[in-house]
């Protein structure tokens, strides 16, 4: 049994597919699940990744109803008696581990909870307009203050042994049997009356105030204007037939660019 894996869901991501993988290599995940949304005559996900022994692709359908969350469900089954911890992100996203470079160390001390929430920081453009060579690790370090809104949200880590199997409500926490909880890395569990402005009828998708001391999320929301628009004419994973609200990018510009953080960054030097 593997100890971590990466569950996730990519639509057309080849481009920085590799750079997700050694990145993640690096912080000690050792297995990799990418429910691959393309078009059904698409396999240039499956060439481009043939030789990478730890990665399994699987093909997933694009019809389905609110597919983020059933595609959450279906890796936490797909994954049970297979991996102690399961992390569920998305190809823009990063695990940053921070007082550690290895993610299996910190989540030893995890282990009696059933779900570990952590914290999103979200990251601008920097000011790009134009998709430009290099990782997003090296082109993006440009980031929020820790109180932002944006760094509200939560991504998790599960064990899928102790995680119902089914589709998950929001694609920031899953379902859990009775007696089993979340916690943030304070060890905290996760305040179902704990509410933000973003989008107060959602509270256990977020962490308040959000933590970035132990583990976190780098969520390279937007990377340049030019990759945003690319993002969004693809259409949203979670609701099918809908975009992303126009004025997304310029709301996180706002907000994302105000601090340098370079810690995934310094992780990415390891993989290179």
């Amino acid at each position: 049994m593997n100890y971590l894996t990466i569950g996730t869901l990519w639509k057309n991501e080849n481009y920085y597919a590799m750079d997700f993988i050694k990145y993640h290599r690096v912080v000690g995940v050792e297995h990799f699940v990418i429910f691959n949304n393309a078009d059904e005559n698409d396999y240039s996900l499956e060439f481009l990744l043939k030789d990478e022994k730890d990665v399994e692709i699987i093909r997933f359908p694009t019809f389905i109803t609110q597919m983020h969350q059933e595609a959450w469900g279906q890796l936490i089954r797909y994954n049970q008696g297979k991996t102690k911890w399961l992390a569920l992100i998305d190809a823009d996203q990063c695990l940053v581990p921070v007082q550690t470079d290895d993610v299996r160390q910190v989540l030893k001390n995890y282990e009696n909870f059933a779900s570990l929430q952590i914290n999103w920081k979200s990251f601008g453009s920097g000011h790009q307009d134009n998709k430009l060579p290099g990782s997003v690790y090296e082109r993006f370090i440009m980031t929020s203050q820790n109180d932002s809104i944006y760094n509200a949200h939560c991504q998790f880590i599960c064990q899928p042994d102790r995680t119902l199997p089914i589709k998950t409500a929001e694609p920031h926490y899953p379902y859990l049997p009775v007696n089993e909880i979340m916690v943030n890395t304070n060890k905290e569990q996760i305040d179902e009356t704990k509410q933000v402005s973003l989008n107060p009828n959602t509270p256990l998708s977020f962490n308040v105030p959000a933590l970035h001391d132990v583990l976190w999320v780098a969520h390279y929301t937007n990377k340049s204007r030019e990759e945003w628009i690319i993002k969004n004419n693809k259409g949203r994973a979670d609701i099918i037939g809908e975009k992303i609200p126009s004025t997304q990018f310029d709301e996180y510009e706002t907000v994302c660019n105000d601090l340098v953080e370079t810690r995934a960054f310094d992780l990415w030097k390891k993989a290179l």
